[in-house]
């Protein structure tokens, strides 16, 4: 290994390529382009039943998913194809690979302009009829130097699956209700399947919890990191406003300074940190009172306030660069939210975390939402968590559990919040509405 060829703004996947699946589909999926250069955020996969597209997701999650006794590399194993490789925009490209074709053992390859940088044999073994990839079948060290060399720690990947649960390796799986029907073999079908279905809606609470639980702790994280630079530059603040008095005058520049432009650099900054202050991830200032004393200041004094103010008013508005796209994405989430909702709003802010209130202000909680809703902001929670660290989402046929209009409503709100991050959604779909107004993202498996 030469070199420090570290992934760290390719994270985009560019191209999925598969040979063999089922020992017969071969396919080259290309990511639909930006402008003809790079891949965009968005990829539908859309093809008969039969084409493999709930497989090819699958296993692009497993590929990328780095953390081990979760079944990832088991997954790969048992699935009979050839070659899957996934190529991202930097060149760098990951592969697992059997030329014998075939279920079973595979070697994990990781490439950079087409020559191996490291790789990883995975042996895989027969238990219980079924095969099974353990602890000792593959050198763990090697594997997650892959992964660290990938930076994928920072990048998560999604899997939305057709049963509409989320995976990801950011769930504490000790937290989901355990599958146990095999204990009591004895109970009638019908009270098994009540029973798998009632651990199937436990085990989607906990994640909708647990994500809106992250939400607001990196929502506070944000705030406080703000609320923690702005004690650092206090002083400095205090500082410089006694410098200046000091000095006595400020330059004729300084000095000239109208009215006018203090009360619209004023006004500015609390337009623009309405929406945070809503949040609470900003404090506010007292504009309106800031507004009315410097009307009332002699012409000699407005030089000399604007000059003392300076400091201070620069730091607000570094500040507000600092934390301003947090807040956006933040609205951006609660706004796609209350866009879907009917009869019910949803609020979010560092103190009261987030509600839900029906139009009668009766507070629900968010595992009272029906399956869509619950499934929408599952979703799109995460989502916006991952706009701070990048991720791949893989949906596997978004339209179960929507309606038509939300159905066509969906892909928007996806890629509003996603804006400007390094987020990818790669989805199968069957729905007219998602592909027709999403048709330069499409991409056809023809087996």
């Amino acid at each position: 290994m030469k070199g420090k060829d570290v992934l760290s703004d390719g994270l985009q996947i560019s191209r999925i390529e598969i040979d063999g699946l089922f020992g017969e589909l071969d396919y080259n999926l290309e990511i639909p382009k930006i402008g003809g250069k790079h891949p965009g955020q968005l990829m539908l996969l859309y093809g008969d039943n039969g084409t493999g597209k709930t497989t090819i997701l699958s296993l692009l999650h497993h590929m990328l998913s780095k953390a081990d006794a979760k079944g990832h590399r088991s997954f790969v194993a048992r699935t009979e194809f050839k070659r899957f490789k996934i190529s991202f925009a930097n060149n760098f490209s990951l592969a697992a690979e059997r030329p014998q074709g075939g279920p079973g053992p595979y070697t994990l390859i990781l490439r950079k302009d087409d020559i191996v940088v490291d790789s990883v044999t995975v042996s895989a073994r027969m238990d219980d009829d079924e095969i099974r990839v353990t602890s000792g079948d593959v050198d763990e060290g090697r594997l997650q130097a892959i992964f660290d060399r990938l930076e994928r720690g920072r990048a998560t990947s999604f899997f939305l699956s057709d049963d509409r649960n989320l995976n990801s390796d950011i769930f504490d799986d000790d937290d989901l209700a355990e599958d146990d029907f095999s204990l009591h073999l004895t109970i009638h079908d019908y009270q098994r399947i009540k029973k798998r279905r009632y651990r199937d809606k436990a085990n989607s609470d906990v994640r909708l919890n647990s994500s809106i639980s992250r939400v607001m702790q990196w929502m506070r994280r944000q705030a406080l990191r703000a609320s923690n630079e702005n004690q650092q530059t206090a002083s400095q603040i205090y500082v410089e406003i006694v410098k200046r008095i000091s000095s006595g005058a400020a330059d004729q520049a300084n000095r000239d300074s109208a009215r006018s432009a203090i009360q619209s650099r004023i006004s500015s900054i609390a337009e623009r940190t309405e929406d945070l202050v809503d949040l609470g991830l900003f404090a506010g200032i007292p504009s309106n009172e800031f507004y009315n004393l410097i009307s009332k200041l002699a012409p000699d004094e407005v030089s000399l306030v604007a000059y003392i103010l300076d400091p201070y008013l620069e730091s607000l508005e570094s500040r507000i660069s600092d934390i301003e796209s947090v807040g956006n994405r933040v609205v951006k989430f609660r706004d796609s939210i209350n866009s879907f909702f009917n009869r019910k709003s949803l609020s979010i802010d560092v103190d009261n975390g987030i509600e839900i209130r029906t139009l009668d202000l009766n507070k629900l909680t968010p595992t009272h939402l029906s399956s869509g809703e619950r499934q929408l902001l599952l979703l799109l929670a995460n989502v916006l968590l991952g706009t701070s660290t990048g991720g791949v989402f893989i949906i596997d046929e978004p339209e179960i559990s929507l309606n038509v209009k939300w159905q066509r409503k969906l892909m928007g709100a996806l890629l509003e919040i996603a804006y400007d991050s390094d987020i990818q959604f790669i989805i199968a779909t069957h729905s007219i509405e998602i592909l027709s107004n999403h048709d330069d993202c499409v991409v056809e498996l023809n087996a």
